[in-house]
């Protein structure tokens, strides 16, 4: 198989294991984004010996990645859906992938109630209001006693 090929299977295969790992995350936890880093073993020429590096790092919001139809896309193009960073293309001096520097949260953008949709708005208000909930319930005083009903009869 000519490298070119093979990179490019390898290519899809990373990308649809970075959406399959969201995907299955999604499904499982209530969370609303996710910062994922894919890493492979990669031959460092300077010392010969093959070391995990990083190849793909995305942060992948819930909202758009529901919006992936994905029985059609192809995964390598789903990613310019999402913030990441990915070297694909083959060192000159080698056949393997180059290293990134994996996404951190301080690379993430801030987003901004004018920038969000109608749905991801109201998900940021609820998920506001559930947490001034957990938060008025911590500081409330909780009656020990049981309240009895004033008309009961003896």
């Amino acid at each position: 198989m000519p490298k070119t090929r093979f990179h490019e299977i390898y290519q899809d295969y990373v990308c649809s294991c970075v959406l399959r790992v969201a995907r299955e995350v999604f499904a499982l936890l209530p969370v609303e984004s996710l910062l994922i880093t894919a890493s492979a073993d990669i031959l460092d020429p300077r010392t010969g010996q093959t070391v995990e590096q990083p190849v793909l790092s995305a942060a992948l919001p819930r909202a758009a990645h529901a919006r992936l139809d994905f029985d059609r896309i192809d995964p390598s193009d789903a990613m310019e859906n999402f913030l990441h960073r990915g070297d694909f293309k083959a060192s000159r001096g080698s056949s393997e992938f180059n290293p990134i520097t994996p996404l951190t949260a301080n690379d993430l953008p801030r987003p901004s109630s004018e920038s969000m949709d109608f749905r991801d708005l109201i998900a940021a208000v609820r998920r506001l209001r559930d947490e001034l909930k957990t938060e008025l319930g911590r500081l409330s005083p909780q009656p020990n006693l049981v309240a009895q009903p004033a008309n009961e009869s003896l």
